[in-house]
């Protein structure tokens, strides 16, 4: 594991606030941590408050990964994929009751993150 995409507390919070800007995300009151441990095979967790546009996300600190089992831990990719959710949240509360819906919409959001994060690395092109 190479370890580039691994952040300290302040680096997070800088992040935090470009890609609000980038997913037109400012409006929301958001606050962001690493934690121990958030869950099995999960690298974040975001809790949203859609009334009060409030989110508090949690990204699980490298330190404390169980293993390499979940592949390279790129924070920044997490975030994003946290922030995502933020957009799609309204819909998920309609759709709780479609079947595979879950599972549709972490594969969208995956795909879009890396390709974001990506595509910002790259300067945009």
């Amino acid at each position: 594991m190479s370890g580039q995409f691994i952040f300290t507390q302040e680096e997070l919070e800088q992040k935090l606030v470009y890609w609000q800007k980038i997913l037109k995300l400012q409006d929301w009151d958001i606050s962001i941590e690493k934690k121990k441990m958030i869950g099995e095979d999960f690298e974040g967790n975001v809790q949203c408050f859609l009334e009060s546009k409030e989110a508090f996300i949690s990204i699980l600190d490298e330190d404390y990964r169980p293993d390499d089992s979940l592949g390279e831990h790129d924070m920044e990719e997490t975030l994003v994929h946290e922030l995502l959710h933020l957009h799609l949240y309204p819909i998920s509360e309609i759709a709780e009751d479609k079947p595979n819906y879950d599972l549709f919409e972490e594969q969208a959001i995956n795909a879009l993150a890396k390709a974001y994060v990506y595509l910002d690395r790259r300067g945009g092109e």
